[in-house]
């Protein structure tokens, strides 16, 4: 019977630790990409191993002899440990159409790597209070890029912020668009300014980085839709614990019953 109950268990956690998010350690620091050239390209086979792929700008200009950047995507700390990248093969498309945004297209295609099962999205402990954010379910810190685990969600972490580094235009001269590489606060994170973030955004209220559908989150402390603060590991979670009662009070019972009985028929022998 004991069996049973810990075998449950076990399922619930590994079903819960299934949707965990993926990360594949560069070979890069955040204060390399700050300082690295960007190669121009034609198409993605003209870019170096440390990108994803040839953005060509959307302009008038381009369209004869369209030319571009490649571009780059790494989720870093701000100190000696190398950033991460992700692999499109890990992300279904929704999680895929949230992400991408202008230029900056975050994946990889990464066929050889060995990848780290980390949670690398954060949520403001007073967002998670008042259930206006929530990420994958956390067991233990080190479930989180953060390092910091709160009542199951992955807590943004003063002492190793979380910053996105990618491509970010520079300034518009002569018909042509000059690119830079920029690292950002990601969302989440505190902030005082816009430049801080990302996203360009820092809530007034607040003081964190948000993009603008988080933003109206903030302000109207309404929770986002299709974003149900109870995922399915927290049900899965739930209803192994409801088995676990049921099945514990059925065996206490069965064992209950077991030594009525034999009692019973203990007295009858001794009449």
């Amino acid at each position: 019977m004991i069996k049973i109950i810990v075998a449950l268990i076990l399922i619930a956690l590994s079903i819960g630790n299934a949707t965990s998010q993926y990360l594949y350690k560069s070979d890069y620091k955040m204060q390399q990409l700050r300082y690295m050239e960007l190669d121009k390209c034609k198409n993605s086979t003209d870019c170096p191993s440390y990108s994803n792929g040839c953005y060509i700008p959307n302009f008038e200009d381009n369209i004869d002899n369209p030319t571009g950047v490649c571009n780059v995507f790494y989720i870093c700390h701000d100190n000696d440990e190398n950033c991460y990248i992700l692999n499109k093969e890990d992300f279904n498309e929704e999680e895929i159409s949230d992400f991408n945004s202008a230029f900056h297209y975050p994946f990889y295609n990464i066929t050889n790597q060995k990848k780290e099962k980390l949670i690398f999205t954060t949520c403001d402990r007073n967002s998670i209070k008042n259930h206006k954010c929530k990420t994958e379910f956390c067991f233990k810190n080190s479930d989180c890029l953060s390092n910091k685990c709160y009542l199951g969600d992955c807590e943004t972490n003063p002492d190793n912020k979380i910053y996105i580094c990618s491509l970010n235009y520079d300034y518009y001269q002569f018909n042509e668009v000059n690119y830079l590489i920029t690292c950002g606060l990601a969302k989440q994170e505190k902030c005082e300014k816009d430049q801080q973030c990302f996203t360009g955004i820092c809530d007034t209220e607040s003081k964190l980085c948000a993009d603008f559908r988080e933003k109206d989150l903030l302000e109207d402390g309404k929770p986002k839709e299709g974003k149900p603060f109870f995922g399915l590991t927290s049900i899965i979670i739930i209803s192994t614990l409801f088995i676990f009662t049921w099945v514990f009070f059925a065996y206490c019972c069965c064992m209950l019953s077991k030594r009525t009985h034999a009692r019973l028929i203990d007295e009858i022998d001794e009449q």
